[in-house]
């Protein structure tokens, strides 16, 4: 049920693009690999998700071991999806055209036209099927939102307990708060340490040549704890003192100078704050476990059948 909850993962084609008796007759005509409750699951269908979702060996083929684990995986997933969708019909749980385009239009954020274009087609994926996809990931997402999740409570109780058995959770550790500038070689950033050693505010000298997304907030890395970053930032921003700039570093990313404007000890959290993070933290396990025990008990009431000699023909 994880798949449920990543709109990517989830664009396989549950529903045929003909609609009235025409699809009717092509149905009658598609091999079927299982049913729930009634309702095909069909070979077709299967095929364009399993295509999608493979995961070759090593040597990037096909493992025959690895292609039988991954059908039945994926099967599992389509089974408890149909189950949950009947379960969500059957409450009612409604999604508007309004919330569904929005949906869409939030997966399209950042990309182009012509990229989005790439993506569905890469996908072997329709626009009106992304968005079918998605008016279902929506439903889902309603359903236990409102008729699993709903019955979730946790107490006071378990929150105090959690704390105690867990006292890390009380320390906020120490951070720093880091500028940086990065570039492609030793020489710019070498030369660009010179301007600053001359009066150019770092703030400046980033916005004017850094190549990393921050630069236009003049390097600015916001404020970060110990192991939150890639190594090389801890190694060099922990060693400074505030207002200090960093010699040239060099990683993976390039060449950087850093610069630690504010460092925070570690502390203890805020009681409040602390009291919320579990209690956060508790209601999504216990959301989890709802979830997990909501699909069990549909699929202890529900009629499935697997038909084990399709799937074997499957590849």
């Amino acid at each position: 049920m994880t798949r449920y909850f990543v709109a990517l993962g989830m664009l396989v084609a549950a529903c045929g693009c003909e609609d009235g008796d025409k699809r009717g007759d092509k149905d009658k005509e598609r091999r079927v690999l299982a049913s729930v409750n009634g309702m095909p699951i069909y070979v077709d269908e299967f095929l364009r998700e399993f295509h999608r979702i493979r995961l070759n060996d090593e040597e990037g083929g096909p493992s025959v071991a690895s292609d039988n684990a991954q059908k039945r995986t994926l099967l599992d997933d389509l089974i408890e999806r149909r189950l949950t969708m009947q379960e969500a019909e059957k409450s009612n749980v409604l999604v508007g055209i309004e919330e569904v385009e929005v949906a869409y239009e939030r997966t399209r954020a950042g990309w182009d036209v012509s990229e989005v274009d790439k993506l569905l087609e890469s996908k072997d994926i329709t626009a009106a099927e992304m968005k079918r996809e998605l008016r279902e990931l929506l439903m889902l997402q309603k359903y236990f939102r409102d008729h699993v999740f709903s019955r979730v409570a946790v107490t006071d109780e378990e929150i105090s307990r959690y704390i105690e058995a867990h006292p890390e959770t009380q320390i906020l550790p120490e951070e720093v708060h880091a500028l940086q500038i990065v570039v492609k070689t030793e020489e710019k950033a070498q030369e660009i340490s010179q301007q600053i050693k001359k009066g150019m505010p770092f703030e400046e000298a980033a916005t004017k040549y850094s190549l990393s997304p921050e630069a236009k907030n003049g390097g600015d890395l916001g404020s970060f704890a110990r192991g939150s970053m890639p190594s090389i930032f801890d190694e060099v921003c922990f060693g400074l003192k505030v207002g200090e700039i960093s010699k040239v570093v060099a990683s993976d990313y390039g060449f950087h100078l850093f610069k630690v404007v504010e460092r925070r000890p570690e502390a203890l959290k805020p009681v409040d704050r602390l009291r919320d993070e579990i209690e956060k933290k508790l209601r999504r396990e216990k959301e989890r476990e709802a979830q997990t025990a909501k699909i069990q008990d549909l699929k202890r009431a529900a009629k499935i059948v697997i038909e084990d000699k399709e799937l074997a023909r499957v590849h």
